[in-house]
């Protein structure tokens, strides 16, 4: 049986799942699409109930609530820990944030930065969070700069004929 300060593992993984490159959407890096569906919307953040027994909301993120509550049920489940503990999980995405060293450390200059911030309650009432920042483009923006570096370090440039050969 697990322990309630387990969730803080839980919470860490989630926020590491979520910037890494496993956190796929149809095939592209989720958090590229987040950024686009918050500049959609007009914000530079998202907040999304990751409860396993969330409410859809059909505002466009009930996928992305969907792999992540999942990915909270399977750590539960492989913790071997109850249900009944968790009150409550929260997903926030924080976009053109301002950088904290110890958070953006240089993994990956390209873009914007960003915050990811996931929260799990127990039921006694502890908080357990993990941050994790990174840098990011909106989706549509991701590769562009990587060819145009090509192009001014190698001095090419890239066509569909050149991609063929």
């Amino acid at each position: 049986m697990g322990r309630r300060r387990e969730l803080k593992g839980i919470a860490n993984d989630i926020s590491s799942f979520a910037y890494s490159r496993n956190f796929d959407y149809k095939g592209y890096w989720a958090i590229p699409k987040l950024y686009s569906a918050a500049l959609k919307h007009k914000a530079h953040n998202l907040l999304m109930d990751i409860s396993p027994d969330f409410e859809n909301k059909n505002d466009g993120l009930d996928d992305f609530r969907t792999i992540l509550a999942n990915r909270v049920v399977e750590r539960m489940i492989s913790l071997n820990f109850n249900q009944n503990w968790l009150k409550n999980a929260c997903f926030a995405i924080f976009f053109e944030s301002p950088e904290i060293k110890h958070l953006h450390k240089g993994l990956s200059f390209n873009g914007k930065p960003f915050i990811i911030t996931t929260k799990l309650n127990s039921d006694l009432g502890f908080e357990y969070q993990s941050l994790v920042g990174g840098y990011c483009f909106p989706h549509g923006q991701c590769t562009w700069p990587v060819y145009q570096r090509r192009q001014e370090y190698w001095g090419e440039t890239y066509t569909d004929q050149t991609r063929e050969e």
